[in-house]
């Protein structure tokens, strides 16, 4: 595994770009790479590839349609489904080709592959970050139905999502109002890396951890938060200089005393951490 570099990150350059330009899949296997240094994206470049000319000589005409073509090859023919509920919180679950080679994912990895074979159609589908449990939209369908591939493609109404929604918040008014509105592929990747975030960091994998963070401070680079808790991960890691480096250049990006006083709390925690140590 590759923890340092000293050059910029080829996934760091890629989501540099408009959402809209960045191909899902392929800022998810350069993420990958971290994890897997001699992981070659041309083999998952070419299931999905085929998975899209399956889909396509399905003929699918109306949007009902499209949704069934995309589940005939992806879950029935390829048995892409969710994992086991006790291997939810493994690492692979998050890292595409990992997925794709399993054939086994949580909502947001699967979703991903989905996502990736639809836009591949020009088929007009959406992820839909609700909390808690990733979703697909297909924008095209006449009514607000909502495509779950964790449970093989299932699909609900939007009723049916709340109420699943209002059972894992405590009730349904703490549904926030965009809770079921689209989401941009830099989205995705964020919400992707936190939960390669939550893993490790829960296994007290600090190297790894501060790994994710620093792909996810690509993703959203004003995110001061992010950038604390990547300086906190580092110290937790040993890395003091590395941990010095990131909270001063965080800096630059505080916006109000809330964010200033988070940081200053940061890096007082690492100078201690480090004069313990030392």
């Amino acid at each position: 595994m590759r923890f340092v570099s000293t050059t910029r990150h080829p996934f760091d350059e890629y989501v540099r770009r408009p959402a809209d330009e960045i191909r899902l899949a392929e800022a998810a296997l350069l993420y990958a790479a971290d994890e897997y240094p001699k992981l070659d994206p041309r083999i998952h470049f070419a299931f999905l590839d085929q998975a899209a000319n399956r889909v396509a000589a399905m003929s699918a005409p109306t949007p009902m349609d499209q949704v069934e073509a995309l589940r005939t090859i992806l879950v029935d023919e390829e048995r892409l489904v969710g994992v086991d509920l006790d291997d939810y919180h493994n690492p692979e679950n998050s890292y595409l080709n990992r997925v794709i080679e399993r054939r086994r994912g949580i909502p947001i990895t699967l979703s991903t592959i989905w996502l990736d074979v639809a836009a591949a159609l020009g088929w007009r589908m959406f992820g839909i970050g609700a909390p808690g449990h990733f979703l697909i939209r297909h924008m095209d369908l006449e009514h607000e139905l909502y495509i779950d591939p964790f449970r093989a493609g299932l699909i609900h109404t939007e009723a049916e999502v709340r109420g699943m929604l209002a059972a894992t918040l405590g009730g349904a008014d703490r549904i926030s109002p965009d809770a079921l509105a689209p989401v941009d592929n830099l989205y995705i990747l964020r919400r992707s890396l936190g939960n390669l975030y939550s893993c490790y960091l829960g296994r007290n994998d600090y190297p790894r951890t501060a790994v994710t963070l620093r792909r996810m401070v690509a993703v959203v680079p004003e995110e001061v938060v992010l950038r604390a808790e990547l300086g906190r991960v580092l110290s937790l890691a040993g890395q003091f200089r590395e941990a010095a480096e990131v909270l001063h250049a965080a800096q630059r990006y505080v916006l109000d005393e809330d964010e200033g006083r988070a940081l200053s709390d940061v890096a007082q925690e690492v100078k201690r951490r480090m004069v313990e140590l030392n």
